[in-house]
């Protein structure tokens, strides 16, 4: 390739990926492997992790899968020394993981609630802070989280996860400001409906509601957040610092759909 989509390549990157079993987390690891990087794939459930290791493997790629509950502050610790060590450098992070429990204030119980805060909002401040170090040692780079339109759209019954993910996104600007005199650019993405396994238990008629309230007309697959996740990981996004960027096919310009109040039935 030539000009500027030069900047696109992430070889010589090392990259670790939260959450990189399934979904957007596994599609950022094959992606950004696929145009050079060395991923690591970190994930509560190891065997996930391990097929995604082996699908970069198998197309000519560099990965590792580890196990990590990115809610335990020296499980990350750990992987982030690991990664650093086993490719001899970090560059990129990828805060991916997630975790949620549907539920007003006063249905969720205390312990989903603190669940929710930790995998989901905690665990990028952990991930961070123990990544910051190896990344500033390796002359810079870039953080990327996984944010959700719910940090600005409203929907009724996500009371921890809505929280969670507004943090995410105010996180991710203060940290685009701790950090850009460093070379480390922070930035974070907003899904809308996709298809992930997450989603997947949803009714297929909110699903298909969701794909007709949206102006693209579908809900997104993985690898297309997935295409905005490794750009912003790339130095083609080398200007780009402390934004939090819809990756939603316009879900958040339509809110929550208002036919909710009368079809219980299809609420997740």
């Amino acid at each position: 390739m030539t000009g500027g989509f030069d900047r696109l390549s992430l070889t010589g990157k090392v990259a670790v990926i939260t959450g990189g079993g399934n979904g957007i987390g596994a599609e950022s690891a094959v992606l950004m492997a696929a145009r050079g990087a060395d991923v690591i794939v970190a994930d509560i459930n190891l065997p996930a992790a391990q097929a995604v290791e082996k699908r970069i493997r198998d197309n000519g790629g560099s990965a590792l899968a580890l196990s990590v509950d990115v809610g335990k502050s020296g499980e990350l610790q750990a992987l982030m020394d690991k990664a650093a060590d086993h490719f001899g450098g970090l560059h990129i992070l990828f805060n991916n993981a997630f975790f949620q429990v549907l539920g007003s204030v006063e249905q969720l119980a205390e312990e989903d609630w603190d669940r929710t805060q930790n995998v989901t909002l905690k665990s990028v401040y952990l991930g961070s802070k123990y990544a910051i170090p190896h990344i500033r040692a390796s002359g810079g780079g870039a953080i990327v989280n996984t944010a959700s339109m719910h940090a600005i759209t409203g929907f009724r019954g996500f009371a921890a996860y809505q929280a969670a993910k507004g943090g995410v996104c105010a996180l991710t600007r203060q940290m685009a400001m701790d950090y850009g005199r460093e070379n480390i650019r922070v930035n974070a993405v907003l899904p809308g409906p996709t298809i992930t396994a997450a989603f997947a238990q949803v009714p297929q008629s909110y699903v298909d509601i969701c794909a007709r309230r949206m102006p693209i007309l579908r809900v997104g697959q993985p690898d297309e957040t997935a295409e905005a996740v490794a750009f912003l990981a790339s130095d083609a996004a080398s200007l780009i610092t402390g934004i939090s960027m819809p990756v939603d096919g316009g879900a958040t310009i339509v809110g929550e759909p208002d036919w909710l109040d009368d079809r219980p039935d299809v609420l997740p």
